[in-house]
């Protein structure tokens, strides 16, 4: 048999990849997503990966193929068209005190920071449009790091900017951002298919994160969605502890293995990557049943950490400490590039706690202590000492 290649369906289906060979049509309720074209000539083996269960699709009237089914993971979605606008979708799924918190988090980040919301969607410029894959990854590298994790997201980083700009312009894709004055500060890409849209990958800045920017981030592309009469919102699969607080519905993912039932070896191959591929799923459902996808994940949590530990990482203690006058101190800049970055996380928890602006908020080192600083607001002042020590 010849090296088997899989087919990922949403990656195919946002490239208009030609299903003809297997498929007829395939739709979403009434929504054609995609229609046969003339028939070409298939493999005689075939895998067709990550198929949410929502939609519809018609297979070939070809009698030569057989089409094997495979279930795999949960995925979870928002149907966003059963909702006229953000507070019918939040009412509907929110408590009264969830709501409240969400509507205390964007208000709380919108009076500490001068904050703006951007999808592009259309167009965008390419100089900014490079500048957001940078940050983009610098985010994510930023983020994993802090959850103690290898981001594998990471590696198709390239292939997402190679693409995104020209389905950005078709508007087959969406960068949704979220900017402090011109910094982007929460970045998220989304995938669009006729009227579906479908989250790829996002990443924020944790020194945001007392604002719980990630909730903010997603409430705002949920409220694009219903804006843009959107159908639904695929949350994809992963990251379930999560996603399982916005969805609306789960579902199931399917592999399609689809061999040439004329050749012998064909139908014995396709049944062996049906079982094998049942069994994988089998096994990690048992384990997941036991916990076992906690120590596993707490395991590489310990592994990076000895990884970061070999690289030096240093974490950052604050420690409350005495005023100092502010004419013995030198007053500094809080952004300026990677000198005072570490003390933005501090900056940014005062000022949600003290509902305080950043432009109103005065920083000052201490001449004679080192590492000794003060944040003088209108409301009220915050000494501390920072030190740092390996991880």
């Amino acid at each position: 048999m010849e090296k088997l290649h899989p087919i990922l369906f949403l990656k195919a289906l946002f490239e208009n990849y030609d299903f003809s060979p297997w498929y007829q049509c395939i739709r979403y309720k009434k929504q054609v997503l995609f229609s046969a074209k003339p028939f070409l000539k298939a493999a005689d083996v075939i895998i067709i990966k990550d198929i949410p269960d929502y939609l519809s699709l018609e297979q070939s009237t070809s009698k030569d193929y057989t089409w094997l089914k495979v279930t795999t993971l949960k995925g979870h979605s928002i149907q966003v068209e059963q909702y006229q606008n953000l507070e019918a979708y939040l009412t509907a799924n929110f408590s009264a005190k969830s709501r409240s918190n969400l509507r205390r988090y964007t208000k709380r980040l919108e009076t500490c920071f001068n904050i703006r919301y951007v999808c592009y969607w259309g167009s965008i410029p390419k100089d900014e449009y490079e500048a957001l894959f940078i940050a983009l990854k610098k985010l994510l590298v930023k983020r994993f790091a802090q959850k103690k994790e290898v981001n594998y997201e990471l590696q198709h980083l390239a292939d997402f900017e190679a693409q995104i700009y020209t389905q950005i312009v078709n508007k087959q894709a969406a960068l949704y951002v979220i900017y402090h004055h011109q910094e982007p500060i929460s970045i998220r890409i989304n995938m669009i298919k006729e009227n579906l849209g479908f989250y790829m990958i996002s990443a924020y800045d944790i020194d945001y994160a007392k604002f719980h920017l990630g909730s903010i981030d997603m409430v705002k592309n949920i409220e694009w969605c219903i804006q843009h009469k959107m159908l639904s919102y695929d949350l994809l699969k992963g990251y379930d502890y999560y996603k399982k607080n916005w969805m609306t519905q789960s579902f199931d993912y399917y592999n399609h293995i689809i061999y040439n039932n004329k050749k012998r070896k064909a139908r014995l191959y396709a049944n062996y990557l049906k079982l094998k591929t049942q069994m994988l799923y089998l096994s990690y459902y048992s384990l997941k049943k036991i916990n076992a996808d906690l120590y596993y994940k707490s395991l590489k949590q310990r592994l990076y950490t000895l990884s970061a530990q070999n690289n030096k990482e240093q974490k950052i203690l604050v420690i409350d400490a005495l005023p100092f006058e502010a004419s013995t101190g030198i007053e500094i800049k809080l952004i300026q590039g990677e000198k005072n970055e570490h003390l933005k996380k501090i900056i940014f928890d005062f000022l949600f706690s003290s509902q305080q602006s950043l432009d109103e908020i005065k920083l000052y080192k201490a001449k004679e202590t080192q590492d000794h600083y003060q944040v003088i607001g209108k409301k009220t002042t915050y000494a501390f000492t920072v030190k740092t020590r390996k991880q």
